[in-house]
């Protein structure tokens, strides 16, 4: 009989999920232990013999060992498959070893894909794992250059590690111009998201929708609201890394040096997601009228007007959405197009605030030199 010793983090779902996977494979067969690795200390004895049951034949992990244990895993030569590692990510043993990833950059296309089909977000934001992690850069660039071919950009929280790795994540989240979509890199930070947003008074999915990856049930179904993610093949991967280590067992030349990678199953939808409300389409158009329109001397009623909405509806949709009022919006519209006409133009002053739609001049000197 052959041992294989498993070490995977079987206090999340996806870990547990790669376990049926792996039992999956190897199946009821008296040919095979399969013995489960509480931590890095004891899988050191294991491989030494320093335990009775003598060497393993491999190794199935999901954890990035210190360097000293792979240098044991090395020098003693035992089969090797990492699971969620590509093999860039560790000084992987040199010997017969093989590696099982998540499509991580597809991972990120895939919530990008999922978001921007949803509806006019008028932001998109992506937050990483508290740690810096090289799966979690993979997930943020599938994500943005998804968005970038869709003319979107991408914000990116940096966590500001020495006052905890969440400071600052309530205000980062207020100040997205809303209705604002969010991709987190995994649904513990999803769960995280939720918390400060809560914080912050960004209400989801009214203000923002927030999307996870992996749909781990025990945290998705127990955040305020369920949380959506992205569902990525776990189950599928422990079967992969077992394929992997039996192919390494009868036949090490050919498999050793493989990586196989795991599709995007698709997005589960619970509450934290749905598309931007029509208040949010309304605001869109009262910006862009306004952008157009505020060097004509219009007013807040106008806008209202051209919207076909009563002034007071339109109020109350800028306070929802915006950190200014109708009226602010329109001053600050005159106010960057009289930059630009004292920057670019011979005009003089009072000609310039005409020109830019402000009725005062008087008003907009005072204006002008506040700000």
């Amino acid at each position: 009989m052959q041992t294989i010793l498993i070490h995977l983090r079987l206090a999340t779902a996806s870990h547990r999920k790669r376990l049926l996977g792996i039992f999956g494979h190897f199946g009821p067969s008296g040919r095979w232990n399969l013995r489960l690795v509480p931590d890095e200390g004891e899988l050191c004895s294991l491989v030494q013999g320093e335990t009775p049951g003598g060497m393993p034949a491999g190794i199935i992990s999901g954890v990035p060992y210190a360097p000293k244990t792979l240098e044991l895993i090395s020098r003693l030569g035992i089969p090797f498959v990492g699971i969620g590692m590509t093999g860039r990510e560790l000084a992987a043993p040199p010997g017969a070893a093989a590696f099982v990833a998540n499509d991580n950059t597809g991972i990120g296309a895939a919530g990008a894909d999922y978001l921007l089909q949803l509806g006019d977000f008028r932001s998109f934001a992506f937050v990483p794992d508290v740690k810096s992690r090289p799966w979690s850069d993979l997930r943020r660039r599938g994500f943005a250059d998804r968005l970038a071919r869709n003319g979107k950009s991408c914000r990116v929280f940096k966590p500001g590690m020495r006052a905890g790795p969440d400071a600052g994540l309530s205000g980062f989240l207020a100040s997205l111009p809303k209705p604002a979509a969010v991709l987190a890199a995994w649904d513990g930070r999803g769960a995280d998201v939720l918390t400060a947003a809560r914080r912050g008074g960004v209400r989801v999915p009214g203000e923002m929708a927030v999307l996870g990856v992996d749909d781990d049930t025990l945290i998705c179904e127990h955040t305020f609201p369920m949380l959506s993610s992205v569902r990525t093949d776990a189950e599928g991967m422990g079967a992969a890394a077992g394929r992997l280590m039996s192919g390494l067992l009868s036949n090490p030349r050919k498999w050793s040096g493989t990586t196989v990678d795991c599709p995007v199953l698709g997005v589960v939808e619970r509450g934290s997601t749905h598309s931007p409300a029509p208040a949010a389409d309304l605001i869109r158009r009262a910006n862009a009228f306004i952008s157009q329109k505020a060097t004509e001397g219009i007013h807040a009623d106008d806008v209202a007007a051209h919207l076909g909405v009563s002034r007071r509806l339109l109020d109350l949709r800028f306070r929802q959405f915006e950190p200014f009022s109708v009226s602010e919006a329109i001053t600050r519209r005159r106010m960057d197009e009289a930059r630009r006409l004292l920057g670019e133009t011979d005009e003089p002053v009072k000609q310039v605030f005409r020109l830019a739609g402000f009725g005062n001049t008087a008003n907009a000197h005072r204006l002008f030199k506040d700000e």
